[in-house]
């Protein structure tokens, strides 16, 4: 079931650029981290200014509409991986890549509402060799454990490296580094001893990890399109003894295999992502429509008329300007870019979007339905993040490039997970009063009230 939980004005003081996103346990409230640039006058001189680019992290909360911009003092120590809910509202983890030398940096920030800053709480460095294409599994931070994924440099071989940390690097003695590069080595060399050639593919999606193992997706060796196979998921299974078991797992056929499977043969990809927590899976896709789409056909009778409007009528009228003064032909150019803003037409049909979740339990994927599909959050300039709640429901935010910035804010719930029936008398409720949910003894009776502040589903 799909639910727009805002639909809006971007947040004035929010980042101009976005670069990491993630969102509360319950999916109530989003954070942006990103930066703002700020003009920076001389008081003595006026007229001596300067543009700064300036970090900050907001937090938006979707039910009330209300934002909050924490400042951001010292810059970070790297490049920004991923940023992930680590305690109800008020607590973040911030994983840093750094090249040189190559290492993670794991920084826990705690967001003081009342003064709008950010206090750094705990910091842990540690060497990393896998640098290159670095993913990062989120999947059971309520566990706390998150997987890093990566490969080496070209000088130590280009291999697979894998490692999963405690979330909290406060936590590291109860949550221990594990290493399994002996494991992906073995499950990379199954993957091309198969028939069908296959190969990992973390490079677009984040590795997948619960508390049954660690999985990812696959391509085809020879595939040159980036788009994962449907029928094979790679996977680290631990044992219950602490040892592993490498195996690839089948993916049950099903329509969404088949129509997922025609998209991909078809090469109508321009770019995905994924999100996972525990035991649902989110495949978030964008597909062009095919090349016999009407629409392509009227762009292409468009671009042939201003061909002939510039050849035939432009041309003519510039050449006359050594009698005019050009008076012709500015007349025919101010004609021409009230006609067509952009200079060329662009009539061609917006990309559609499209969700899959995989049940990770019984290894099946699912197409849900996505109703959101204005011509403004299809553009190739778009912003589009997602992030999975605790309960394995999907929050997709979508920001459109044309001014004023719009944004929207979507949740879809878990399609493999049944409601208890507290749950679904607690919404149908706070559906004809809303003000309920602000009414904290209530979130108490219905123990969905997390000690950080946070509403939890269980």
């Amino acid at each position: 079931m799909e639910k727009c939980l805002f639909d809006g004005k971007w947040p004035k003081s929010a980042a101009q650029c976005i670069h990491g996103f993630c969102t509360c346990f319950c999916g109530d409230k989003i954070f942006i981290l990103g930066c703002r640039k700020m003009i920076k006058k001389n008081r003595n001189d006026p007229t001596n200014f300067s543009i700064a680019v300036v970090p900050c992290l907001t937090e938006f909360s979707s039910s009330s509409g209300m934002s909050i911009t924490y400042k951001i003092k010292d810059e970070l120590p790297g490049e920004l991986t991923r940023m992930y809910s680590l305690h109800g509202e008020n607590v973040l983890g911030v994983i840093v890549s750094s090249r040189n030398p190559d290492q993670i940096i794991q920084l826990i920030w705690k967001l003081n509402q009342e003064t709008e800053t950010i206090e750094c709480i705990a910091e842990r460095r540690f060497s990393f060799q896998g640098i290159n294409h670095l993913g990062i599994g989120i999947g059971t931070n309520d566990a706390k454990c998150i997987l890093l994924m990566g490969k080496s440099s070209v000088e130590n071989g280009e291999v697979f490296v894998v490692r999963t940390i405690a979330a909290n690097p406060l936590h590291t003695e109860k949550y221990p580094d594990k290493c399994f590069d002996k494991e992906i080595a073995e499950l990379e060399q199954l993957c091309k001893n198969h028939p069908n050639e296959l190969s990992l593919f973390p490079f677009r999606g984040v590795p997948f990890i619960n508390e049954n193992g660690i999985y990812f997706l696959l391509r085809r060796i020879r595939d040159l399109n980036l788009s994962f196979k449907t029928e094979f998921i790679g996977s680290i299974r631990l044992t219950k003894n602490g040892g592993t078991k490498v195996e690839l797992i089948n993916i049950k056929e099903n329509d969404a295999v088949e129509s997922v499977r025609k998209i991909v043969n078809l090469n109508l990809i321009v770019g995905w992502c994924s999100t996972q927590q525990r035991t649902a899976a989110w495949m978030q896709l964008i597909v062009r429509k095919e090349s016999g789409h009407w629409r392509y056909k009227l762009q292409r009778w468009a671009l042939v008329l201003c061909e002939m409007l510039i050849r035939y009528i432009g041309k003519p009228l510039l050449s006359l300007s050594w009698l005019d003064g050009g008076f012709c032909g500015s007349l025919f150019a101010n004609f021409y870019k009230w006609l067509f803003p952009g200079l060329v037409p662009t009539l061609g049909p917006s990309s559609d979007l499209i969700l899959l979740a995989l049940d990770m339990k019984d290894w099946k994927f699912r197409r849900v339905p996505f109703q959101g599909g204005e011509t403004e959050f299809r553009k190739k300039s778009r912003h589009i993040c997602v992030n999975s709640t605790s309960d394995g429901s999907l929050i997709l935010m979508e920001v459109s490039t044309s001014l004023p910035h719009r944004m929207r804010i979507s949740r879809v719930s878990n399609p493999f997970r049944l409601k208890p029936l507290y749950e679904i008398a607690f919404e149908a409720c706070t559906d004809l009063m809303p003000k309920l949910l602000k009414n904290p003894a209530l979130l108490r009776l219905q123990h969905i009230y997390n000690s950080g502040g946070c509403i939890l589903y269980s």
